[in-house]
């Protein structure tokens, strides 16, 4: 007796899809790479002007973040933390330093300034694409 065995493709053997996007950082002369980049939009929680991104590089040792409010630019920051303890946070806001300047274009941002942690303080710069 024969029995007939047939193939298919299960959707459990099919690997997910990588997440695109993620920023590239550069901070004193140094380049970091974050692999994934979220985007919060605030229209989503009734806030129309404010939005923002969170990033963290391949290891999850370092962060970055970006706070953007397109009717209150004053209120942008950007910042840089290079370790996990919190300790080494580099920020780019008014008050800090000089106004960051940030531009969104849907997923992509672009970002430049000058970023302190309070006794130390170098250009950064760099762009970010969302990865949702």
């Amino acid at each position: 007796m024969a029995a007939a065995l047939g193939c298919s493709k299960s959707d459990d053997s099919t690997p997910a899809p990588n997440a695109s996007g993620g920023c590239t950082v550069s901070f004193k002369g140094t380049t970091y790479s974050f692999t994934s980049a979220i985007c919060v939009d605030g229209s989503l929680s009734g806030q129309p002007t404010i939005d923002g991104l969170t990033a963290t590089d391949a290891t999850a040792t370092k962060a970055f973040i970006i706070a953007r409010d397109s009717a209150d630019p004053t209120s942008n920051s950007v910042s840089l933390n290079l370790n996990v303890s919190g300790s080494d946070v580099y920020v780019a806001a008014e008050g800090i330093t000089s106004q960051p300047t940030i531009t969104r274009s849907g997923k992509n941002w672009t970002f430049s300034g000058t970023a302190s942690n309070g006794t130390d303080s170098g250009p950064i710069s760099g762009s970010c694409t969302c990865s949702n």
